[in-house]
């Protein structure tokens, strides 16, 4: 089949890309021809030489070599329809390269928050499509337990004109029923379908540091304690990656990854410290020992921990003896090998 995925392919984000790459992957070794539908929202394109904002100018550097490696790993990685900003154009393309079925998903394409309280159509696929068209969701995410009006109110009818549903996690599942009447499967990030073993193969040498992926300044104290925490216990210096260059108590600030030098980082640390879901996911996928802290929104982090049988690791507030005791635990592998199989069920049931 000829299939175009839509979801946030275009953001400098190491969990978006890596989801997108990881779905196509699973995709195209099911025997199907993928695309990414070239769409973003209105001021989501952002060229990678164009200046972030920040006030430190050697920081400002370093994160555009970060965009710069974004950019390249979706030319690389991401294979693109032409451009279509704006709906007209989407339907366009859809009609003119005769797509089999769009997959919108992953990541938080329904959270109305993310699209400044607004509904966005393309990502729930509200938009006049060929009759041969399937509309097909894989672990799509509303992201969090409360979502905007226009999202409530626009949503439901859309919902209800797939041909299949997932999500990824149970809020979104609840949030399909509240708002379309419909049911949902509950599938796994496509990040956990793939291994990337052909962009990041066995690092030389392991352990030598702690690596933390901090998103967000709320609750960064907490993250800050548990890394300090971490060094005093293994003696190890404290690596910190993009976005949050300021953490305190950091040896060394790698602003500048992208990407595939994102796992590599990951991959070869002695204990990753993480509020990201996706920094979680790929400790659990590598077999990294690690602590993940929650943020404003747990339900992610906490649903997928729960299903993984590493709930322990997550850490609400700061505590030296919880912390402690996460040190004795055994490495968590990702556990998921059932719903593995459940997930890649549903994609080829969705496209037979």
């Amino acid at each position: 089949m000829k299939i175009a995925i839509v979801t946030f392919h275009w953001a400098n984000n190491y969990g978006a890309l890596l989801q997108a790459y990881g779905l196509r992957r699973t995709l195209e070794k099911m025997g199907h021809s993928v695309h990414f539908l070239d769409y973003a929202p209105p001021n989501k394109r952002v060229p990678w030489w164009r200046p972030l904002g920040l006030r430190q100018g050697r920081g400002m550097l370093a994160m555009q070599g970060m965009k710069r490696r974004c950019a390249q790993f979706r030319k690389e990685h991401l294979p693109a329809t032409r451009r279509g900003d704006g709906l007209p154009k989407v339907e366009a393309i859809c009609r003119d390269e005769g797509f089999d079925a769009i997959v919108a998903g992953s990541d938080q394409i329904w959270n109305g928050y993310g699209a400044g309280g607004r509904y966005n159509p393309v990502y729930f696929l509200d938009f006049a499509l060929p009759k041969q068209c399937r509309r097909i969701s894989y672990s799509a995410c509303f992201g969090q337990a409360d979502q905007p009006e226009e999202t409530c109110s626009r949503g439901g009818p859309a919902l209800r004109r797939f041909n299949a549903l997932s999500v990824r996690n149970e809020v979104s599942r609840e949030w399909v029923r509240k708002l379309s009447g419909q049911d949902a499967c509950v599938t796994l990030d496509p990040t956990l379908l793939h291994d990337y073993s052909e962009l990041v193969p066995e690092p030389a040498a392991l352990g030598n540091y702690i690596c933390v992926y901090s998103l967000g300044q709320e609750f960064r104290e907490t993250g800050e304690r548990i890394a300090a925490r971490a060094r005093q216990r293994l003696g190890l210096p404290i690596v910190t990656l993009y976005p949050d260059g300021r953490f305190r108590g950091a040896e060394r600030r790698e602003l500048s990854a992208g990407p595939i030098e994102w796992m590599r980082w990951l991959k070869g640390a002695g204990l990753v410290v993480t509020n990201s879901f996706h920094g979680t996911v790929f400790a659990l996928k590598f077999g990294k020992p690690f602590i993940s802290w929650a943020g404003s929104r747990p339900e992610r982090l906490r649903d997928l921990l729960q299903r993984t049988g590493a709930g322990e690791r997550l850490v609400v507030q700061f505590d030296p003896g919880a912390i402690d005791a996460v040190f004795d635990l055994p490495v968590s592998r990702d556990g998921l090998a059932a719903e593995r199989r459940q997930s890649q069920e549903f994609l080829e049931d969705a496209l037979s």
